[in-house]
Order: C-alpha cells, then structure tokens, then sequence
C-alpha cells in the first residue's frame, strides 16, 4: 500500500468551518479525476441512537471514512462526491434488515443527501413519486438539521440534510493519467484510443471524466461542469492509473 498517494485537501471542524487545507484545493484536485473519500466522526448516542440503548459499551465516538466513487464539480468552485456501493449500515450492530443501496452524497460544505434504493423483498409502495416533505430538527437530535423528504414511502425515497459531525476530513488521492480527450463530436483533442487500450489490456483502472454533463438544463457552456463517472457526454477524457483495480 502507498501511503503516501492520499492526502488531506480539505479539514472542516464540528461547525463546518475550515481548518485545514481549503475547499478550492479540494475542488481543483476533484477536476483533474482524484479519488475522494471522506472521514467523519460521531457518537454513537447522539447520531445512531439519541439517548442510548442502554448499553453502555457502545456509547462514544464512532469514526467513518466513506469512498466516494463518483465526484461531481460545479463552475470550478463547488463540489461533491456520492457513493455508489453503499449498503445502508448500523454500526456498531451491522447492515440494517432492509435490502437496499444507499447514495450519500457529500459536498464540500459538510451538507449531506442521500437516495435509497429498495430492493426486494421491499415493502410495497405506499404513495406516488412526486412528494415533498419538510421535516424539522427532532427534539432528540439537535445536530441533525431539519430534513427535505422526497418520495417518502416509495422504494426510492430521498433527502436532504446536514449533520454536525465532530469532524470532516477530505482525503484526495491526485495520481491520475490522462490517456485520452475528445469533444461532443467525438474528435480527439489529446492522448488516443491507442493509449486508452493499451493502459486497458495492462490491467489499469479507468476512469472517465464529463465536462457539462448538465449544460443542458440552464443553457451554459459545456465546460462549467465536471463529473467524474462511467458514462460519456459532452466531451469526455479518460483517465488511468497503474494498480491493481478496487
């Protein structure tokens, strides 16, 4: 393992100031293709059961570190990652019951969203997509903020929030090599397909980059967007890196 290749870009302290690093490092990293994962800290009778559960051996300070797969930057001053291999999780006990996949999304601000997906056997729908629901603060949990809901008591609902963890820390990994570019129109503007196969018969991760992946929906250049994913769109370049796949 290099345990060099990751670095801290970016610290938040519990009220979500930055203490080290700063949010537009982090961001520049995230647009050259780094890897984002995420640590947080929390305890367990605040944030996973408020009160307790009356076991005393599981109360104090829980401590995550979430990789984020897919990273999302916007007009090159915000950013974000989600998760997409996440099960839903209850530490310190395990997986919850449910068989569903959670997308947390984390942006650079500390402010948080997460898209579940049920799977089967999954209780059946009990309302159509299209809802809104705001929910307050609970009583029981002063550093949750209050929550927007969306498509409560469908199998894919959704919502938006901020937790106050004790900590944040953004750790980036910034090793990537750009093997090949290309606009909308498929024209190469760097590297080649060449170079895109042969890193590929090595055995070397991929990862593609999209510029203006939402360009469409406010009428802005493609260029004020990047996201680095598995797709193609609006002109693309594709990265790589010589270890051994996750």
């Amino acid at each position: 393992m290099n345990k060099s290749a990751w670095v801290c870009a970016l610290e938040l302290d519990a009220g979500r100031s930055v203490i080290g690093g700063s949010k537009q490092s982090l961001v520049e990293a995230l647009a050259r293709g780094a890897d984002l994962r995420v640590y947080t800290e929390f305890l367990f009778e605040e944030h996973i059961v408020p009160g307790g559960d009356g076991d005393p051996t599981n109360d104090g300070l829980i401590r995550e570190v979430i990789d984020f797969r897919e990273t999302i930057v916007v007009d090159g001053r915000h950013a974000a990652g989600i998760t997409t291999l996440r099960q839903a999780l209850h530490p310190p006990y395990g997986f919850l019951g449910d068989a569903k996949m959670s997308y947390f999304m984390y942006t650079v601000d500390g402010e948080q969203a997460c898209a579940n997906i049920l799977f089967g056997p999954a209780p059946d729908p009990t309302a159509a997509p299209g809802s809104r629901t705001a929910v307050p603060t609970p009583s029981d949990m002063p550093k949750q903020s209050a929550m927007d809901m969306y498509d409560a008591g469908t199998v894919g609902p959704s919502r938006n929030f901020a937790y106050d963890f004790e900590a944040y820390r953004y750790f980036v990994r910034d090793d990537w090599q750009e093997v090949l570019a290309y606009d909308a129109a498929g024209r190469v503007t760097g590297g080649s397909f060449d170079a895109l196969e042969t890193a590929q018969i090595a055995g070397r991760e991929i990862k593609v980059g999209v510029r203006g992946l939402a360009a469409d929906l406010d009428g802005r250049a493609p260029a004020s967007s990047t996201r680095s994913t598995r797709t193609s769109g609006q002109g693309s370049s594709t990265r790589s890196r010589g270890s051994t796949p996750r």
